[in-house]
């Protein structure tokens, strides 16, 4: 392809997605007006949505079970059907996944979509029509702000994370379909050709196995679009890793640019790789314009920068324990604007984002209520969208029209203000992330704090940290810190650190019994060598996890990692260093 023939095809592109983009636009812009409407009514609108659900799905064998004939209000409702989690929901999808038809909703299940438990290892959650257009009227109104915010998206293409089809990911199970693809599903059959007309990347490319043939292939089409101006991702250590090998790998993606050619770090026999050869077409002006552009760039900021200059927005995680992992995603993309993402899990959709008020409460999506945290009472009564108030926190209870009634989510969020009487809502973390193996009870929201704390005040800035327990040959249980920090960090600063940790984790009444009987022993820290995040990443996909649900994690209640991770723990290195003295 000549230079000539390169440009034209490039302003055809360019084109394409503005008018792409444009019809989008207009498209949210019905969900977005509804939704400040829905924002000066939210109990009528609460209430309409909630009955909704019930008269539909009357007749299924929840339905009856449960009484929904003689369901008229929120109060019969809330009165009939307990809150209940997960557990309670399994005999209905084992009956779901053996193709019983009516069993919580009416309208048939297309697929049921796995995510990670907190009691085990994957739950899967049933996912119908109705449940799609719930999460549209939450995803809409953002993409709409977004626009509205950012006017020069109009004219970008834009990367929606892909999920990679790990050989761990579930297959079909019975007469339903059990699995995930990509973002697009969320949305309906004309959003998702808009939005595949705009993609720089190609959907394909999820069906690579290989995890770094994966990275490298994202990166090549990334790299090779110059009109990239968004990136919406899930947890930014994901854009992080793969990032990590950019330097090593850009003058081959360069050359592939410049070719038409794919050469994976892995090279194997796969056919998903000549359908995306076919959409890869040489380009020689863009692979000329990149090298002349990075020649002489030492860093990630600089090579960033000099690739992607139209870059504007990156949406991801940001609360909770995706906080520290954000600002290193900031520190690379300075010249980009970094909005976090809403609360949405494969459950629902909790929250969304809007760039002038903050997470507003998705309130025409599902049926919400509210316990207050810290009320042991959670059979009572819960607490309705339009009667939680500003500064408190609550776990967040669901009833969608996927089939989850009274569904306690796990999730805590504190109110922070309203649009009327929406809620403007902060995820703060999880009620059920928990690890108590001896009775310590130790909360995931107390040790993310802690370690927050002590990170802040000796002045680490740690590229991967966790806290989790593990039992070793001498028959001793304890925490872990896995720590991944400079080289140069002494030793006996993480050592001081171990201490100071230990001491603030015995403010729990639980842990500090718990050492008093020596069922655990004092916190240690494990020094991680190098790609602690990669390697945590890689854990959990090949136990089956979806790349969306892995989340940064202060405190994990599995034991194992010091099998996992390359390094050592620093009192065994203090030993080494001393036996060498002598």
């Amino acid at each position: 392809m000549t230079d000539g023939e390169s440009g034209k095809m490039s302003f055809l592109r360019r084109l394409k997605i503005a008018s792409s983009n444009v019809v989008w636009f207009a498209l949210c812009a019905n969900q977005s007006i509804s939704f400040r409407v829905a924002c000066l009514g939210t109990k009528k609108t609460q209430e309409k949505i909630l009955m909704r659900i019930i008269r539909a799905n009357r007749d299924t064998i929840f339905g009856r079970q449960h009484h929904f004939h003689s369901i008229e209000n929120v109060s019969d409702f809330m009165s009939t059907v307990p809150i209940s989690t997960y557990e309670h929901f399994v005999p209905y999808i084992d009956l779901i996944t053996a193709g019983e038809d009516n069993v919580l909703t009416a309208e048939p299940v297309i697929s049921l979509k796995p995510t990670s438990g907190s009691t085990q290892a994957t739950k899967l959650i049933p996912y119908t029509e109705s449940l799609r257009h719930d999460f549209k009227k939450g995803i809409l109104p953002w993409i709409f702000s977004l626009f509205l915010s950012f006017r020069k998206l109009l004219f970008g293409s834009a990367y929606w994370s892909l999920t990679p089809a790990l050989k761990s990911k579930l297959t079909n199970s019975g007469k339903i379909p059990v699995g995930f693809t990509d973002d697009s599903e969320y949305f309906g059959t004309i959003e998702r050709r808009l939005i595949n007309s705009i993609l720089s990347v190609p959907k394909e490319v999820n069906e690579i196995e290989n995890l770094e043939n994966f990275h490298y292939t994202t990166l090549l089409f990334l790299i090779k679009d110059s009109n990239l101006s968004f990136i919406s991702i899930w947890n930014p250590t994901f854009l992080i890793n793969m990032l990590r090998n950019l330097p090593e790998w850009l003058p081959k993606i360069i050359e592939d640019i410049r070719s038409g050619n794919i050469s994976l770090p892995f090279p194997g026999d796969d056919p998903v790789i000549n359908q995306l050869k076919m959409k890869l077409k040489p380009d020689s002006k863009r692979a000329k314009k990149i090298l002349a552009a990075v020649l002489f760039k030492t860093n990630h900021v600089e090579i960033c920068k000099a690739i992607w200059p139209n870059l504007i927005l990156i949406s991801c995680w940001g609360n909770g324990t995706s906080q520290p992992y954000l600002e290193k995603l900031q520190y690379i993309f300075p010249y980009v604007r970094i909005q976090k993402k809403g609360l949405m899990a494969t459950e629902g959709i909790i929250s969304f984002p809007i760039e002038k008020y903050g997470h507003v409460l998705s309130i025409r999506s599902h049926f919400f209520e509210f316990i207050e945290w810290g009320h042991q009472n959670e059979t009572g009564r819960s607490l309705l969208s339009h009667e939680i108030e500003k500064g408190k926190t609550y776990n967040v209870i669901l009833t969608s029209g996927g089939g989850l009634y009274r569904y306690k989510t796990g999730d805590l969020i504190e109110v922070v203000g309203f649009i009327n009487s929406c809620p403007i809502v902060r995820f703060v973390g999880r009620s059920d992330k928990v690890s108590d193996i001896f009775g310590e009870k130790l909360n995931e929201n107390h040790i993310s704090s802690i370690l927050e704390n002590e990170f802040r005040t000796e002045g680490l800035s740690p590229s991967f940290f966790m806290i989790a327990p593990e039992a070793f040959p001498d028959g001793s249980m304890q925490y872990v810190l896995y720590l991944e920090v400079k080289p140069e960090c002494p030793t006996h600063v993480l050592k001081a650190l171990a201490e100071k940790i230990e001491l603030k984790m015995q403010e729990n009444y639980h842990y500090a019994y718990c050492r008093k009987l020596e069922q655990l022993r004092r916190l240690r820290i494990f020094l991680i060598e190098e790609k602690g995040m990669e390697v945590y990443l890689n854990s959990c996909y090949l136990n089956g996890l979806k790349l969306g649900d892995i989340k940064p994690s202060a405190l994990n209640k599995k034991t194992g990692w010091s099998k996992i991770f390359r390094g050592r723990l620093i009192d065994e290195e203090a030993a080494c260093e001393a036996s060498e003295m002598i």
